[in-house]
C-alpha cells in the first residue's frame, strides 16, 4: 500500500487519513512527521504508532488518548488491506539475558 498526501483536515483523535484502493491518503499537515521519521510505507507508519505513540502525541501536541483513538480508527480502516500480524502484533518476546532459548535445551 502506497502513501500519498492531500489537503485533508486533521482533528484530535482523527488523523484524517483515508484509504483509497491500494493507497493511504495522508493529510499534508502530517507530511513533516512522516518525512522526519523517514516513514515511507504504511507498515512503517503503523510500527511507529505502535512503538512510539508518545512521540506522535508530542509532535501533534495531543495527549496519548487522542493519538490512540486516531490509531484505532486507522487500524479499522486498514483491516483486510494490511497484514493482520502488523495491525495486531502479539506480545513482545522476552528473551532472558537477550538470548533466545533453544527448544533442545
Amino acid at each position: 500500500m502506497k502513501i500519498i498526501f492531500a489537503e485533508i483536515s486533521v482533528q484530535k483523535e482523527d488523523f484524517g487519513m483515508v484509504v483509497d484502493g491500494d493507497t493511504l491518503v495522508v493529510p499534508t499537515d502530517l507530511k513533516w512527521i512522516l518525512e522526519g521519521g523517514n516513514l515511507h510505507s504504511v507498515e512503517q507508519l503503523i510500527a511507529t504508532l505502535q512503538s512510539a505513540p508518545d512521540s506522535w502525541a508530542m509532535q501533534l501536541r495531543w495527549n496519548l488518548e487522542e493519538v490512540n483513538g486516531a490509531y484505532q480508527q486507522l487500524v479499522v480502516m486498514l483491516e483486510g488491506k494490511v497484514r493482520a500480524d502488523i495491525l495486531h502484533p502479539g506480545p513482545p518476546v522476552d528473551y532472558p539475558l537477550g538470548v533466545p532459548i533453544s527448544k533442545d535445551d
